[in-house]
């Protein structure tokens, strides 16, 4: 492990820790109230996945999925005609191919992208779902902890987080 300290990211930040080793650990800067579009990674280099931003490998989002920001002290996400749904614990936010409205996400919320995509014989997943423990960091106490446990293996211990609960 790196000696160096990780810089305090921009904040509001939404953290975002795969459930399903999807995608690498996210730290998505919400500063000013700009919506930050989540989606599918296209080939363009402004669409990789990096750490601070919402594109993801995989075949299941659309280009144009999700948006993110933070507004009042508060993350909230909505579906911008995905096809393959945006869920906020296990409840999808819109129709296929609708606008939802804004759903809060809140520190222990699990986000989810699309779904799994079988083959022919439903045995073999074809392409994953974005699945993610969700920690919204308003001060920098809230970023470290979202810091450790993003990037620490086993650090959001329990059912919903409660290893982030705890820290917080």
């Amino acid at each position: 492990m790196s000696s160096t300290p990780t810089p305090t990211p921009a904040l509001p930040a939404l953290y975002l820790c795969p459930l399903n080793n999807s995608f690498a650990p996210k730290c998505i800067p919400l500063a000013g109230g700009t919506r930050v579009p989540l989606g599918r990674a296209c080939g363009a280099p402004h669409t990789a996945p990096t750490r601070a931003n919402g594109r993801f490998p995989g075949g299941v989002l659309s280009r144009a999925h999700a948006e993110v920001w933070a507004q009042d002290g508060a993350v909230f996400v909505r579906d911008v005609q995905s096809q393959n749904g945006t869920y906020v614990n296990g409840a999808r936010l819109a129709a296929e191919r609708a606008t939802s409205p804004p759903a809060v996400l809140r520190t222990g919320d699990e986000l989810v992208l699309g779904f799994d995509i079988f083959d022919a014989d439903g045995v073999r997943k074809l392409h994953h779902r974005v699945a993610a423990r969700v920690v919204c960091a308003f001060t920098a106490d809230e970023a470290r902890a979202a810091e450790l446990a993003a990037f620490v293996p086993g650090a959001l211990g329990g059912e919903g987080g409660a290893g982030v609960m705890a820290a917080l």
